[in-house]
């Protein structure tokens, strides 16, 4: 199973977290400095999606697998649609399938997860025989939690700019845990 990204979410869409939100939020009123302030709060995003594996940009992801399987699971989160299902057929062509024809989809569980209805055969040795086209993102907000945890790693940035090594921050860390996915 691997994993295509298709489509990257740009910092510019996230609306709930920008540099007059981080000043807001830590008291910090010094006018300027919001090139630094937006490239420490994308810097702390990515520590955030590194951290707990969540997705916080808007994408799209293209999810390859050799086979079917009744139940595939969907290893980043959240998700917040399944756009198309394709495979590729004994004689190697593409297929598409039809949405509640052939599978079903359940994107409230965590992981998300594709029910098949039927699970044809599919060309042998193709790494990419299964393609689940999907979309990631918070489609009604990033929760607050999250949104605090990313301006607490900015404003850790911001106090401590020079390069040391460094753990996430705890407290970062645990508004982060409810929303972490968990794979070996």
């Amino acid at each position: 199973m691997s994993y295509k990204l298709i489509s990257a979410g740009s910092f510019d869409d996230l609306t709930e977290i920008s540099a007059c939100g981080f000043k807001e939020a830590i008291n910090f009123n010094v006018s300027g400095k919001d090139d630094t302030i937006d490239l420490y709060l994308k810097a702390a995003i990515l520590d955030a999606e590194h951290e707990s594996g969540i997705s916080i940009y808007n994408s799209v992801w293209e999810m390859q697998i050799e086979d079917f399987k009744s139940v595939v699971e969907i290893a980043k989160t959240p998700v917040t649609g399944i756009d198309s299902v394709s495979y590729f057929d004994i004689s190697n062509s593409e297929v598409e399938m039809s949405l509640n024809t052939d599978y079903t989809v359940d994107v409230v569980s965590k992981p998300a997860r594709i029910y098949f209805k039927n699970t044809p055969a599919v060309y042998p040795y193709r790494m990419d025989a299964v393609k689940i086209k999907f979309r990631t993102g918070w489609s009604d907000g990033i929760p607050e939690d999250i949104i605090s945890s990313i301006y607490m790693v900015a404003g850790d940035y911001l106090i401590n700019p020079h390069d040391a090594v460094r753990q996430f921050p705890t407290i970062s860390k645990n508004l982060l845990r409810n929303h972490r996915m968990f794979y070996p």
